[in-house]
């Protein structure tokens, strides 16, 4: 199998088939936050600031760890308190630009907007 190589900018997907093109930036896509909560259920995703991902980073395994507690700012300009004593796992991940969850910022849309 051969990859297909592209721009800086572009990203590859793997198919089960091969790499197909996507047409997608980087620059759309978002640092999000992953929680796992231990009571089960289906994960809570939050999209994160620039600012809050690179400073999460770093510290998400203490916060794991201890079961401390974090407000962080998401992508819109809220803030969320987390208490990782509730949560089982966390990580952070990248979303695509056309993903919406806790925090994403609201688009414009239509002309003149």
């Amino acid at each position: 199998m051969s990859a297909v190589s592209g721009s800086a900018d572009s990203e590859l997907s793997l198919h089960a088939n091969g790499f197909l093109w996507s047409s997608q930036s980087m620059s759309d896509s978002r640092q999000a936050l992953l929680l796992h909560l231990a009571s089960g259920g289906e994960p809570l995703v939050f999209s994160l600031s620039d600012k809050s991902a690179k400073s999460l980073a770093a510290r998400l395994p203490v916060l794991l760890g201890s079961g401390g507690v974090d407000t962080l700012e998401l992508a819109d300009g809220t803030t969320v308190a987390v208490s990782f004593a509730h949560v089982a796992t966390a990580h952070l991940d990248v979303l695509p630009a056309h993903v919406r969850v806790y925090g994403t910022p609201n688009k414009k849309s239509g002309f003149g907007t």
